[in-house]
Formats: C-alpha cells, sequence, structure tokens
C-alpha cells in the first residue's frame, strides 16, 4: 500500500475511508494492512490485546479469526494486520467493515472502515498436484512393480527397460542401474520370487517329514491310560516311625514314605537300604530359628577391631595391605566367630597391576583362612566375605568397609578431602547466623537443600541443620564454619581449635566487624534475620513523565506515579522498569510515625516495613517516612517525593479558567483515579485544570451518566473485586442496579467502592469549583434526553460553562436548537472543502463553533482552519514537543491532556 498506516483511535472511534487504491483485488491472499493504534491521539500499547476484522462484500459476509498483533512496535501500536483471502472474494465495495480491538474476550474499541476490491485480471493458482516428468513416473511404477511379489523380478526389468528407452534416449544412468540390480539378482545378492517360493517349498518338506515322526494322538492317549493303571497315587505313604517301617519292608518297597513322629520322608535306596531324606515339608521358619551361622560368608558384614599397633595401611608405592599386627593381633566376628588376623600380615594387591584398574576388593576366604584382593567385577564365593572396596584416582584414593584404613599414614574414610570446596544456599531462603547463641542455620529446605560441593561431589545439607558453637567459640572473635561430610552435621569452632575429622571450613566468621558480624565464605547470608547491608544499599529512582512518586499521609501508601509513563529504579548499575500502576500499600499501621519502603530487584516486588522490622535479603530499602509532631512528612531517599494533599506534581501550575491556552483534563486526572470519577475531577482541580472534559452513557431508566463506554466491564468490577463475566452495558441497567458494581478498584484499593458519578453530580461539583466543562455526546440522544440535560444546565445556572461536542455533527442539532447561543466542539473530519462547508452550515452568530481536532494531524491542516477563523482544540496530548509544536498556530485555544504535562509549564518551555 502506497499510503501510511490507517489510525484507529479507542477514545474517539469513526468512520472512516481506506484511501488505499491498491487495497486488494480478486483472490489476492495475506494482504498486510499497517494499522496505527492510538488512545486520545497517543499510541497505544497492544501487548495483551487481539485485532479481528469483520465485513460484508457483494457475495455475504467474510469473518476473519482474531489476531495477535504483530509488528516492529507493538508497544508504540504500530502493527500489521493480516487479511486473509476470504477478504477478497468478490469485486466491489465493502458494505460493511469494521476492525475490532479486543482483550480478555471482551470488545475494547472499533473502527467501521470502507474499502474496494478491484477485479483481478489475471488469476494466479496453486497447483495442489505434484508436476511428475514421464520419466519419473516411469520409476515410481517400476518401483510399485518390484516390490509386488506375484511378478518375477528380471522380467519386470526387461520389461521396463524398454518403456525407459521409449521415453528418453538419455536414460543411460537408468539402464546402468538395471544391469547392477540385474547381476546382483544372480548373483544370489537380491532373492527372487521365485527363489523364495522354493525356499519355503523346502522348509515346508522337512516339517512335515519331522513332524511324521512324533507320536500321534491315540500314542499320547495310551500312554496316559498304562500310566494310571500303575499309578498308585502319587502321594507318599504315612507311617509310625523308622523301626517300622523298616520292619514291615525289610526289602524296601516302591515310593516315598513319611514317618509321624519325625516329619521326615524315607526312599528305598539303590545300595538296598532305606534312606532318610530328612524333613519332607517345611510351610514357615521359625521365629528365631536363623542365625548367622546359616548365613553364607558373602552375605555377611564382618566387625573388626585393630591391633594395638593401629589401624591398617595401604602402601600405594608398593600396592599392599598392612594389618599392622606387629605386636598384636587384629579380629574380626564372622559367621558368629572370631578370626583373628595373623601375625604379622601384609596382603599384595595384585589387581592394580594393571595400571588402568582402579577399583579392587578385600576379601577373607572361610576355606583357606586367608585374605586377598580380587577384582572389582568377580563374584565372591559362598564362603568368601567382603572387607572393604578400595579405588584409586587422580584426585585421590578413596576406601569404603567395615574399618577405617589409612592410605600412605594419611587417615580417609570414603575419600580424602581435597581443597576445592564449594557451598551453595537453598534457593528459598538464605542461611542465617544468630549473634546471640552463635548458631548458624543453614535454613536448609526439603527438595532446594543448600548443597556442599566437594571436587565433583554434591552433599546435600540435611534439613533443618543447624551448626552449634563449641564452648570455646562462645567467647573468640574469629570463628570457622565446619561440616562434616561424613555425618553431615556442623559446627561453630574458635578460630584456634584443630578442624574435627571429615569436616571442612565452609566459613570464617568475624565477631568484631563494624556494627555486626561479618561471614566471609563466599555466600549471601542474613544476621539475625536480617540482611546486613540492605540499609546501605540506597538506590537512585527515575520519575515517570506523570511526576514524583506522591505519598498518601491518610494510609501510607507511596504511588511510584506510572501511568501514562514509567519510571525506573537503579540498582547496583543495573535499570529496573517499574510497572505501570505500583502503588506500596502502606503496613497497616496507622498509629505509626515511621515506615520503610522496600523493592526486591530479582522479583520485581514492592511492600512496606514498620521501622523496627528487619529487612529480609533480596530486598533493599528505597525510600522512608517519619511524621513529625507538626503532622510534616519527612523522607529519606534519593529522589522527590510530593505529598497527597499539597500537590501531586512536582511542577504544578494553574491553569486559569479564562486562559487563552486551556489546558482541559481528559476525563479527570485519570493518571491516577479512575477515570471520569468524583476522585478525578476533584483531583483535577487541585493539579491547576479548569476544564474538565467528560462523555455521557445513558441507563435504561434514563438517566445521564459520566462514562465512556457503552460496557462497564473495562472501568468496572464486582463488589468484592473480581472480573465482571460478560458484557454488561449500561444501557441494559437501571440507575438503582449500578449499585452492583465497583467504579473505583480497578485504580487501587484506596478507590475501592467509588460510584459511577452521574451528569448532575458532575455539574454540581463543576460549579462549586468554578470549572468548565466539556462534554460529549456518544451517539444521537433523544430528544427527551436532549431535554433531560438541557434542564440540568439551567437548573444550576451553567450555560457559559459548558461545551457540548460530537464526533457525529448531526448528533449535536437537537441541542443546538434548545440553546442556540452554545458552544459546540466538533470532533474530527479531514481537512478538506467538504469539511468548511459542514462547520459553516453550522455556525451563526450567536454560538460558538469550536474545531476539535487529533493532535496526530499535521501542523498544515491545523492552520488551514485557524485560517478559516476557527478556534482550536487539539486532543489528546501528554508530551510537552505536541504542545510546543502546535503553539504558534494563534487559533490554538485549548490543549486536552490525561494530565500527565502541565499545558501552562510546556508552552513557555
Amino acid at each position: 500500500m502506497a499510503n501510511g498506516p490507517l489510525i484507529i483511535d479507542l477514545m474517539h472511534p469513526m468512520d472512516a475511508v481506506l484511501q488505499f487504491p491498491t487495497i486488494g483485488r480478486v483472490s489476492d491472499q495475506n494482504v498486510e494492512i499497517p494499522l496505527w493504534i492510538k488512545n486520545d491521539g497517543q499510541p497505544f500499547d497492544l501487548t495483551g490485546y487481539r485485532l479481528g476484522f469483520y465485513g460484508r462484500d457483494a457475495k455475504g459476509v467474510a469473518k476473519i479469526a482474531l489476531q495477535d498483533p504483530v509488528g516492529p512496535a507493538i508497544e508504540a501500536g504500530r502493527v500489521t494486520f493480516t487479511m486473509p483471502g476470504a477478504a477478497f472474494q468478490a469485486a466491489g465495495q465493502y458494505q460493511e467493515a469494521w476492525f475490532r480491538i479486543e482483550k480478555d474476550g471482551q470488545l475494547v474499541s472499533s473502527l467501521n472502515v470502507k474499502f474496494n476490491v478491484l477485479e483481478n485480471n489475471v488469476e494466479f493458482g496453486v497447483d495442489d498436484e505434484p508436476y511428475y516428468s514421464e520419466i519419473e513416473k516411469l520409476i515410481t511404477d517400476f518401483k510399485t512393480a518390484i516390490d509386488n511379489s506375484k511378478n518375477e523380478a528380471l522380467s519386470i526389468i526387461e520389461d521396463y527397460r524398454q518403456k525407459f528407452q521409449n521415453v528418453t534416449a538419455d536414460a543411460t544412468w537408468l539402464m546402468d542401474q538395471l544391469d547392477v540390480i540385474a547381476a546382483k539378482i544372480k548373483s544370489n545378492d537380491i532373492a527372487t520370487s521365485s527363489q523364495l517360493k522354493q525356499a519355503v517349498a523346502d522348509l515346508s518338506t522337512k516339517l512335515i517329514t519331522e513332524i511324521s515322526k512324533r507320536p500321534t494322538n491315540q500314542d499320547v492317549i495310551d500312554m496316559l491310560e498304562r500310566g494310571f493303571a500303575n499309578f498308585d497315587g502319587g502321594q507318599p505313604h504315612a507311617i509310625d516311625d523308622e523301626a517300622t517301617l523298616k520292619k514291615t519292608y525289610p526289602s524296601g518297597h516302591d515310593g516315598v514314605f513319611i514317618t509321624i513322629n519325625t516329619g521326615h520322608m524315607w526312599m528305598w535306596g539303590p545300595q538296598g537300604a532305606w534312606i532318610d531324606g530328612g524333613p519332607y515339608q517345611s510351610t514357615v521358619i521359625k521365629d528365631h530359628s536363623v542365625d548367622i551361622t546359616k548365613l553364607s560368608g558373602n552375605a555377611q558384614t564382618p566387625i573388626f577391631i585393630p591391633s594395638k599397633d593401629g589401624i591398617p595401611n595401604y602402601d600405594s608405592a608398593t600396592n599392599t595391605f598392612d594389618f599392622r599386627c606387629n605386636t598384636d593381633s587384629a579380629y574380626f566376628m564372622m559367621n558368629n566367630k572370631v578370626i583373628q588376623v595373623p601375625q604379622p600380615l601384609v596382603v599384595k594387591n595384585s589387581v592394580f597391576a594393571n595400571p588402568v584398574t582402579t577399583s579392587a576388593k578385600l576379601i577373607y576366604d572361610a576355606d583357606s583362612g586367608s585374605f586377598s584382593f580380587i577384582g572389582w567385577t568377580e563374584k565372591l564365593g559362598i564362603n568368601q566375605t567382603m572387607i572393604g572396596g578400595l579405588r584409586r584416582s587422580n584426585k585421590g584414593w578413596f576406601w569404603s568397609g567395615s574399618m577405617d584404613i589409612t592410605v600412605d599414614g594419611k587417615e580417609v574414610n570414603q575419600y580424602i578431602i581435597p581443597s576445592n570446596i564449594l557451598f551453595s544456599i537453598s534457593s528459598k531462603v538464605a542461611p542465617d547466623f544468630n549473634t546471640d547463641t552463635r548458631e548458624f542455620n543453614f535454613n536448609s529446605k526439603n527438595h532446594t537443600t543448600a548443597t556442599v560441593f566437594i571436587g565433583d561431589r554434591a552433599i546435600p545439607v540435611p534439613e533443618g541443620t543447624i551448626a552449634t558453637p563449641t564452648e570455646e567459640a562462645l567467647t573468640g572473635n574469629t570463628l570457622r564454619l565446619v561440616f562434616n561430610v561424613v555425618d553431615y552435621s556442623a559446627k561453630v569452632i574458635n578460630w584456634t581449635e584443630e578442624t574435627p575429622p571429615y569436616c571442612v571450613a565452609l566459613a570464617t566468621i568475624l565477631m568484631n566487624y563494624s556494627d555486626h558480624p561479618l561471614i566471609i565464605g563466599g555466600f549471601p547470608y542474613t544476621i539475625n534475620g536480617a540482611d546486613p547491608d540492605a540499609e546501605k544499599n540506597k538506590v537512585e529512582l527515575t520519575p515517570s513523565k506523570d511526576g514524583a512518586p506522591i505519598y498518601n499521609v491518610s494510609d501510607r501508601s507511596l504511588d511510584l506515579n506510572c501511568y501514562t509513563d514509567s519510571a525506573y529504579i537503579i540498582y547496583n548499575g543495573k535499570s529496573y522498569r517499574i510497572p505501570r500502576q505500583t502503588i506500596i500499600e502502606g503496613n497497616g499501621d496507622l498509629k505509626a510515625t515511621s515506615i520503610k519502603y522496600i523493592f526486591n530487584p530479582k522479583s520485581m516486588e514492592f511492600k512496606s516495613l514498620g521501622w523496627n522490622e528487619s529487612v529480609e535479603l533480596g530486598w533493599v530499602v528505597i525510600a522512608s517516612a517519619r511524621l513529625t509532631v507538626g503532622n510534616e512528612v519527612l523522607f529519606s531517599a534519593n529522589f522527590p517525593i510530593t505529598v497527597k494533599g499539597a500537590s501531586f506534581k512536582s511542577r504544578a501550575t494553574d491553569n486559569p479558567l479564562n486562559a487563552k491556552v486551556k489546558g482541559i483534563n481528559h476525563r479527570g486526572f485519570n493518571t491516577v483515579a479512575p477515570e471520569e470519577s468524583r476522585s478525578a475531577y476533584l483531583l483535577s482541580k487541585r493539579n491547576g485544570y479548569h476544564h474538565w472534559e467528560g462523555d455521557i452513557n445513558w441507563t435504561k431508566d434514563n438517566v445521564p451518566m459520566m462514562i465512556h463506554d457503552k460496557a462497564i466491564n473495562r472501568t468496572a468490577r464486582n463488589l468484592d473485586g473480581s472480573q465482571i463475566s460478560g458484557t454488561v452495558n449500561i444501557t441494559d441497567l437501571n440507575y438503582a442496579d449500578l449499585a452492583k458494581y465497583d467504579f473505583g478498584i480497578v485504580k487501587g484499593d484506596r478507590y475501592k467502592g467509588e460510584p459511577l458519578l452521574s451528569f448532575e453530580e458532575l455539574v454540581k461539583l463543576a460549579r462549586y469549583n468554578d470549572v468548565f466543562l466539556h462534554i460529549e455526546f456518544k451517539y444521537a440522544f433523544t430528544q427527551e434526553q436532549v431535554q433531560i440535560l438541557h434542564n440540568i444546565i439551567v437548573k444550576y445556572n451553567m450555560l457559559d460553562r459548558i461545551g457540548w461536542q460530537a464526533f457525529g455533527w448531526d448528533n449535536l442539532k437537537p441541542m443546538m436548537e434548545l440553546e442556540p447561543n452554545g458552544q459546540y466542539e466538533l470532533l474530527g473530519g479531514d481537512v478538506t472543502d467538504d469539511y468548511f462547508t459542514k462547520m459553516a452550515a453550522l455556525k451563526t452568530e450567536t454560538n460558538t463553533i469550536i474545531a476539535s481536532q487529533d493532535a496526530s494531524r499535521n501542523v498544515a491542516d491545523i492552520q488551514k482552519i485557524a485560517d478559516k477563523g476557527y478556534p482550536i482544540y487539539l486532543w489528546t496530548v501528554d508530551d510537552g514537543d505536541t504542545v510546543r509544536k502546535f503553539r504558534d498556530i494563534g487559533m490554538v485555544e485549548g490543549i486536552m491532556t490525561n494530565g500527565a504535562i502541565n499545558v501552562a509549564d510546556e508552552l513557555v518551555k
């Protein structure tokens, strides 16, 4: 498309004509239309919203599914909408068409559009069928034929050889491949169908021959009958005792006999004598009937007592294991027996003669009464018992067994502790040191344990582990935190104490450091539950364009004032963008005179604390407030803070009612308070605005209310703060029904319970505050409704303090008839000859006509209006550059803003 994007303004939807002659032709696919979505003239962040298109052309209705916005600058409202082919089915102008913007399934705004679809002189379609050349078709047919077991491969090859030659004389490569396949078949590399058939026939013949050798069913029946005829039941025979058995059957007998008195089974043996076969049957092992003497050696763990000469030693140079039984003996307890280790005893480890082998087992063989080393994968014999396992590596020696040993004279237990030790805290909460008890709580939690890393091994610290101090550590100034890698216990010891066996040092604790202990270990920690450095880590804050943060004396909240723009926190050299509408609620103690506001850079959370509350690890103090006896508020912060009640803006300047360039507050001070609410308009006055803008929609029982949308879903919630389900239109509600909804909580809890403002209440509020109103007709009101509005204005003597505005200019004519001397503000419209003709038709000698235009228009268009002598209002302006862009046009007499800028300030910059 040749022209710029289509602008959709959420605050001022209007009919428009797309001036794109080449928007599309019949059968076009995926036509991209650039859109620029604005909110009262300002770029609108489309994150979280969806776009859709609905239209009716000459053939019917085209409904294009909603799309997620895409484009180079979604946050700036610039996106691309892709129109599928469904939108270009017939030539001609669309009868109805509109874009719509939705969020969470609810309509936010829409824009009616018109455009033409041109005839398509040349149609290009997509051929869904793939193209095959004749040679490709033959190849496909050939593959199918060659796979068919009903055909002979060689004959198929010869058949297709001729077909390929007929298709092309350039089939040399294919012919070569056919020759190769034929050669493989002839050399038995590939079995042909006939060969496979012959193999199956041969196999069938062999199977039939083997089956014929097997007994027939009748043979099996005859064998069973003969067996049953000579079968005695298969059960053993009971007899009183051994003597009776031998007396009754001195020459033996077939079968098994059970002696009743012992339960043993007896059988006549091949030597011609009765044999005792032991107990016939056992159903359960009696309690305590199995002791260690009934276990094989490889099922036992021996108990070892070293000699008086000391624990055994392994010499890595000679690969020998010395039991150190020089002047005394060592002992093992195995099989409930004491095994004495001979004096002296040195066992050679021949397994490590192979330099590649790294592991071996030390065993005791009860049959030979000897000790030896075997390979790690070798199986133990029945009477062999494993004493321990030894492993060598480039990180030291490792031993696991029933006794402690030394390697080259140094004690080891499981492994030698290397020097590279790391400690990682739990991901739930940092460890804490208690200065009173001198206990170090690892705060290790289940599934997120604190962990000690030793070399390549990770040792989880058990949940609930607390390092308790030794007696010497209770009075020392320099302490050490140690962890036992065998039993996973921990201690706080004095600097002069020796490190206990199998312990590693994790940190040093300096008790006399500054104003709190210092833990040197390279990990985060707290002292008595608080971050010792939190109070020192002051942060920088860059306020938003909305102004400095606002402190509310009544509820102790701190509003970071991020509504039309973002503020930023700078901490440790990194910038953090503060989420829109962030308000740090007070801690609830309204009697307290001091409060701290803290920030967590990792989670981007904000909260407040009482003055004496500890700051948890990971949080930093960004500001603190103190209420004085005179009810003044003193702040400690690196940025300005304003106090609610004095001024909401750091540079608020009063914009007089009769100012030459008026500041018109759009929907009240809606950057802070709920739009078009009592709070928003009063806040507008406190910030120097004497001109308020608002919109009228009507209830079902004909009460005019101040609300921009027909649907209340965007600006209202249920009384419990939850989202309203389904679309609820104010035109379907009676005035009394509005009490069922909360129109303030969308801007925070401090506005909870704010009711919807009626037009009459707004007029009274404007009269009491000496304010001029600018009220928009959202659509064509009935004559009765217009009369109601006029009656209210007359009632409060505000005829000279109101301007009526509308996009549909004809909507204003009923009010013009009632009030011919009124002020009428004509919203929007392309600056063409037709525009000026329509304006001239509405202008009389007694009324005032204002050209209210979008500030995104170029200066030349606005100057054309000025040249015709019409006063001009511009909407909606929230940056100073736009104000200054038009300030040299003398007829610009009003700047409408949401409150992000002060018009009087910006004009003189």
